[in-house]
């Protein structure tokens, strides 16, 4: 079945791996939900605008659920709860039907550190913050302020980003700007509260 979701020109706005982001297709009455997978073959992901090599490395590369540094996969995933608790998903946001791109960056990011080859203490002792920058980019799904995002959070245990999240405070975005609002005007403030409240039965995080 044909996928529901197609790739646009437009930057994700907390990373530069991919040119494209994901947006969802308004669905048509009686259409049903569709499958979520972007594409159905590596051919049509290359016509959609990924590299064969994007194509390749995420085709072939093991995704475990646990492996290398849960702290950083921890991380990782908290960010994108924050992700979730401010903008809502593609499920639950009725009024701007596109995927949550950063919520789903973040989980790929995961996804990519349990499954690293090599290590990352040995690579930054032996190349420096940016030999590990570079190689976590040749990675699938990982850019450069992913990258960076990935080695703050091995150093020091936090990023940037989750220092803003955790203190209710706005997230600063690849381009160094804080990231005050989402495209659909949702305040990416106060992820902390919002994630309570997500715990809270009937009530929306998209209040």
């Amino acid at each position: 079945r044909e996928s529901n979701l197609v790739a646009t020109g437009e930057y994700d706005s907390d990373d530069g791996w991919n040119v494209t982001c994901v947006a969802k297709r308004p669905r048509l009455p009686g259409s049903g939900g569709g499958s979520l997978a972007t594409t159905s073959t590596p051919a049509a992901a290359v016509q959609r605008g990924y590299s064969t090599s994007q194509v390749f490395l995420a085709l072939t590369r093991r995704f475990p659920l646990v492996g290398r540094y849960p702290e950083i996969v921890d991380a990782l995933r908290e960010l994108e709860r924050y992700e979730i608790a401010c903008q809502g998903d593609d499920h639950a946001d009725r009024e701007f039907q596109r995927c949550n791109s950063e919520a789903l960056e973040y989980a790929r990011a995961a996804a990519v550190v349990c499954g690293l080859e090599w290590s990352l203490g040995e690579e930054i002792g032996r190349s420096g913050r940016a030999g590990a920058v570079a190689l976590l980019e040749k990675e699938p799904y990982i850019g450069k302020f992913r990258a960076g995002q990935i080695v703050d959070l091995f150093q020091t245990g936090t990023c940037a980003a989750l220092t803003a999240f955790r203190s209710g405070d706005a997230p600063i975005s690849s381009k160094g700007v804080r990231r005050f609002e989402n495209e659909a005007r949702r305040s990416m403030r106060h992820a902390p509260e919002k994630r309570a409240l997500n715990r809270v039965v009937g009530i929306s995080h998209m209040c």
